[in-house]
């Protein structure tokens, strides 16, 4: 039976940096996969390349993602990357992720250097392995988690792998399940959060007797014996079941997080005040982009803002005119001279404007890009009359765009597409108005930093005279 909402549990297990490791790091990373196997069911590859962990951040959620030992081999040992690979890991949980660490998972192979550990908020791998041995119980903290294992370990320990250091720790980071035996109890899972609205996701500490199952794969002599198999396999057996309930009790409450927190941020935005919606002259917005040609860049390069552009084009679009010069092309001289002539011309030299029309025939121009605004959807007379006419002029590095209302996939947006790239150009669609949703999101950041600073601008006013 899959995770609730049968979510993925990415697994990072290799890496450019697992081969450095030491043998027995590298077995008991074998081993947490057994034990992750055997206790989620399906494990997700996770989508890394080299040592670059921004692929965490990019994780869909909810899922859940689990940190074996040596992270992976997805992290340099040095400070930077170690920081990077912190800030990854906190957009991932603001997202709403939970994070799963197992023993070892921050002991970092460094490129043939010596790996040294790395705590997180005052949780570090404990060497001494505290636990109890006998007959003991594996208790949950929640009484949410419906779980309890009656166990005899005989002489095995039942031991934690974690320890929290007080030195380092807050108030933010409790136990989340015990070995008890009597009055005596180790814990076996740590829980570690922030508030839920600021960051709905987790972190779990869980022990999975990893180095048992390391000595089961190396072939210890003691766990050959049959009737030392059969307690070591209970106690497996035990941890997966309290690890799973963990992990699913969590997901539910990130869940939870992410829906209060959701709710939090839309009482905070508010609802946007906007202009009436009434059909006007095709000049209108004209004059808009034309006096405001950043934003007409980010309207046609937006997907580049939402980090949505594959193939980089939109990319190589914003950097080509992001100091671009604006050519008024009005209405009535479309008529004359200039055939099928587009509404808006960006070139990326300043100088352009004051050439006009003769720099387009420049031999050592610099880009252009011709933009089509329509009010309804793409008119494929109009990109056809251009390039029956002014499209003689373009050349390779230059841009035909068009914002219409047109979908993505619309035939006529497709034949346009084949037919600019015929000619050596490259043709960029907008869909509107779904691009200026998308476009709200991507100034939204910069909004609510302008906000604070005004606010702080009003209070000191008030407080200063």
């Amino acid at each position: 039976m899959g995770l609730p909402l049968d979510i993925p549990v990415y697994f990072s297990d290799s890496g450019p940096s697992v081969a450095h490791a030491k043998p027995w790091y590298q077995t008991l990373l074998r081993a947490h996969r057994v034990e992750m196997e055997a206790t989620f069911d399906a494990l997700t590859p996770a989508p890394a390349v080299d040592l670059d962990t921004a692929w965490i951040a990019r994780l869909p959620t909810p899922s859940v993602l689990v940190l074996p030992a040596l992270c992976g081999g997805w992290v340099d040992k040095d400070w930077g990357p170690w920081w990077r690979f912190r800030g990854h890991l906190r957009e991932y949980r603001g997202a709403g992720g939970v994070v799963v660490c197992l023993d070892k998972a921050f002991n970092l192979p460094a490129d043939g250097r010596r790996a040294a550990g790395r705590g997180w908020e005052g949780f570090e791998t404990d060497a001494a392995r505290p636990g109890l041995a006998g007959r003991v119980s594996l208790v949950a903290a929640s009484s949410a988690i419906a779980t309890r294992a009656e166990l005899d370990t005989v002489e095995v320990k039942a031991w934690s792998e974690w320890k929290r250091n007080p030195r380092w720790s807050d108030s933010r980071g409790a136990p989340a399940a015990w070995v008890t035996q009597g009055d005596a109890q180790v814990p076996v899972a740590w829980r570690w959060a922030r508030e839920a609205w600021e960051e709905p996701g987790v972190m779990l500490f869980l022990s999975t007797l990893g180095w048992l199952r390391r000595d089961i794969l190396d072939g210890v002599d003691w766990l050959r014996d049959p009737s030392n198999l059969k307690v070591v396999d209970r106690m497996f057996t035990a941890y997966r079941a309290l690890n799973r309930a963990l992990v699913e009790h969590e997901v539910r409450t990130v869940l939870d997080r992410r829906q209060a927190r959701t709710r939090r941020l839309e009482r905070l935005a508010g609802e946007t005040v906007r202009l009436p919606n009434r059909v006007g002259k095709e000049k209108d917005y004209h004059r808009l982009l034309v006096n405001d040609s950043e934003l007409c860049v980010d309207i046609v390069g937006w997907r580049a803002l939402v980090d949505e552009d594959p193939d980089g084009l939109s990319r190589r679009f914003r950097k080509t005119f992001r100091h671009a010069a604006v050519a008024n092309e009005p209405a009535h001289a479309k008529a004359h001279g200039g055939r099928g002539r587009l509404d808006i011309l960006l070139a990326a030299n300043a100088d352009a404007e004051q050439q006009g029309d003769a720099y387009l025939a420049e031999r050592s121009r610099g880009p252009v890009a011709w933009i089509e605004l329509e009010a309804g959807p793409i008119h494929r007379h109009q990109i056809e009359a251009f390039l029956g006419g002014q499209g003689a002029q373009l050349r390779a590095g230059d841009f035909v765009c068009a914002v219409d209302r047109s979908a993505d996939d619309d035939p006529a947006v497709s034949w346009a597409r084949e037919q600019t790239e015929a000619c050596g150009a490259t043709f960029l669609h907008a869909q509107v108005p779904q691009v200026f949703a998308r476009l709200e999101e991507a100034y939204a950041p910069a909004m609510h930093r302008l906000s604070r600073k005004r606010y702080a601008l009003e209070v000191i006013r008030g407080l200063l005279g």
